[in-house]
C-alpha cells in the first residue's frame, strides 16, 4: 500500500496522474483496509449496507468480491425506521 501511495505521489509531482484518480485509488484502498480490519467481525455473517450513490456501489462491490451476504437498505429509510422505532410508533 505504502509503494502504491507513493506511486500516485510521484505521478502526481509529474503530473502525469490525474487529481481524481489519486482521490479515486487511495480511497479505494483505504476501503481495502478498512474490510481486512473488519474481516473477522462480518466473515459468515449477513452484512447490512446502509447507504446510497457510489460510495455504496463501491462498498457493494468490495464485499461482493468477498462473498458477504448482503443486506441493503437505504440510508434515509434507514434513518427513518430507527426514529420510528425510537418514537415506538
Amino acid at each position: 500500500m505504502a509503494a502504491r501511495i507513493g506511486a500516485l505521489e510521484a505521478g502526481h509531482r509529474l503530473g502525469t496522474v490525474p487529481d481524481q484518480t489519486i482521490r479515486d485509488e487511495v480511497w479505494g484502498l483505504f476501503l481495502g483496509l478498512e474490510l481486512a480490519a473488519a474481516r473477522p467481525y462480518w466473515l459468515g455473517q449477513r452484512v447490512a449496507l446502509i447507504g446510497s450513490g457510489d460510495r455504496m456501489a463501491a462498498y457493494r462491490t468490495a464485499m461482493q468480491v468477498q462473498g458477504v451476504l448482503l443486506e441493503e437498505a437505504d440510508e434515509e429509510e434507514a434513518m427513518l425506521a430507527g426514529f420510528r422505532a425510537i418514537r415506538g410508533a
